[in-house]
C-alpha cells in the first residue's frame, strides 16, 4: 500500500457510508495503521465491493421481511376468520340448545297441564255423575211423596 491521503477533503465518488465515505476510511487506515492508502487502492476497492454485496443483501432481506409480514398477516386473517367462524358455530350450537331446552320445558309443563286436565275432567265427571244422581234421589223422593 503505497501512496499518500487524497487532499480533497470531499469523497472521489461522492460515495458515503456509516464510516463517513472513503476519504474517512483512508484516514481511518493511516491513523490505526500508520499506512497510506491510494483513492485506487484494492483495499478501498474490496471495501466498495463489500459494500455494494451489504446493500444487496439488506435489499433482500428487506423484500423477505416484506414477504415474511405478508405472509404472518395472511395468516392472522385466515386465522381470524376461523376463530369468528367457530364462535358463530358455537353461538349456533349455543341458541339450538337453548331453545331445545326451552321447547323440552314448554313440553313438560304441557304434559302437566294436561294431566291436571285429566284429572280436573274425571272430577268433574265425577260431580257430575253426583248431581245427577241427586237429581234422579229428588225426582224419586217428589215422584213418591207427591203420589
Amino acid at each position: 500500500m503505497t501512496g499518500g491521503l487524497h487532499d480533497d477533503p470531499q469523497p472521489a465518488d461522492d460515495q458515503t457510508n456509516d464510516f463517513g465515505g472513503l476519504e474517512a476510511i483512508r484516514l481511518r487506515l493511516m491513523q490505526e495503521h500508520g499506512q497510506t492508502v491510494d483513492a485506487g487502492d484494492p483495499v478501498l476497492m474490496l471495501f466498495t465491493l463489500h459494500e455494494a454485496f451489504l446493500a444487496d443483501y439488506e435489499r433482500l432481506l428487506a423484500r423477505r421481511n416484506g414477504e415474511a409480514a405478508a405472509g404472518i398477516e395472511a395468516a392472522g386473517r385466515k386465522f381470524t376468520q376461523e376463530v369468528r367462524q367457530a364462535i358463530d358455530a358455537f353461538r349456533e350450537d349455543a341458541l339450538t340448545e337453548g331453545l331445545a331446552s326451552q321447547v323440552r320445558q314448554v313440553s313438560a309443563l304441557t304434559e302437566r297441564t294436561a294431566a291436571v286436565g285429566r284429572r280436573s275432567n274425571r272430577f268433574n265427571l265425577f260431580f257430575t255423575a253426583i248431581n245427577v244422581t241427586a237429581a234422579v234421589v229428588a225426582v224419586t223422593a217428589l215422584v213418591i211423596l207427591g203420589n
